[in-house]
């Protein structure tokens, strides 16, 4: 069989990327303000797409893809997908969730495995070693924390988040980062060692837009990966293709 070209479009709720894989590498990695803007960028050698958006897309913009690539995916809870998935309300599973699951599937299979998104939302999934995709849950990350703080408040300042965040702020604003970024790091920490305590040989998988800021001092069985996304959509596609 001829090797093919496959293109993966995450649009997230800040920008679209869009990467052409061949032969399993990524040979084309392009950013764009909106799946729309991507439209004529696109090489017409290319037949095999997969579509995932955090934001609502309209149904023109769904069938101007399919009328472009020949083998069109928009993903959604109720993609068929290459893992078993354990979940009550399968409509409304975010397909970056879906993703990301998929990907630390493929990287580790038949483990027990949380993966911890960090973006706009923080999210904990865990796949189950023989169960599959369970569920998890989601929290606010940390410019959501930070808005919300400026938001219902009189005299909060808002604030950027900062990876170098002193522990005991001597500031308002160093107080509030600290309140952001180390409570998020309580928070990871805590919720792996709850996961621990039910499934001690819980593997660990960060990924995410904010993930630099708590990649460091990474424990045995915690691993970080930025292109988990990608990776679980191309896995995705390719299990439609073949």
């Amino acid at each position: 069989m001829e090797k093919q070209k496959y293109l993966i479009l995450d649009q997230g709720n800040t920008r679209c990327k869009a990467q052409v894989f061949f032969d399993g590498e990524v040979i084309n990695n392009q950013n764009f303000a909106s799946i729309e803007e991507a439209f004529d960028g696109f090489d017409s050698s290319i037949v095999n797409c997969i579509f995932s958006s955090t934001r609502n897309v309209t149904e023109k913009t769904k069938q101007r893809l399919a009328s472009i690539f020949s083998n069109f995916i928009f993903l959604t809870g109720d993609t068929p997908l290459p893992i078993l998935v354990d979940y009550t309300t399968k409509s409304t599973l975010g397909p970056d969730r879906i993703a990301n699951a998929v990907g630390a599937w493929n990287k580790f299979p038949n483990k027990h495995v949380l993966v911890i998104d960090i973006g706009t939302c923080m999210t904990f999934d865990f796949l189950h070693a023989q169960r599959g995709f369970l569920g998890g849950s989601i929290s606010p990350g940390m410019r959501l924390r930070a808005q919300a703080m400026n938001d219902y408040t009189d005299k909060l300042p808002l604030i950027e988040p900062e990876a170098n965040t002193k522990l005991i702020g001597q500031s308002t604003s160093e107080c509030l980062r600290s309140g952001v970024v180390k409570g998020i790091q309580a928070e990871i920490w805590g919720t792996i060692d709850f996961y621990r305590s039910y499934y001690p040989s819980l593997i660990v998988v960060l990924t995410g837009g904010d993930l630099s800021y708590f990649d460091y001092g990474l424990k045995n069985f915690i691993f970080a990966d930025s292109k988990l996304t990608t990776k679980g959509l191309y896995q995705i596609l390719l299990h439609h293709v073949q």
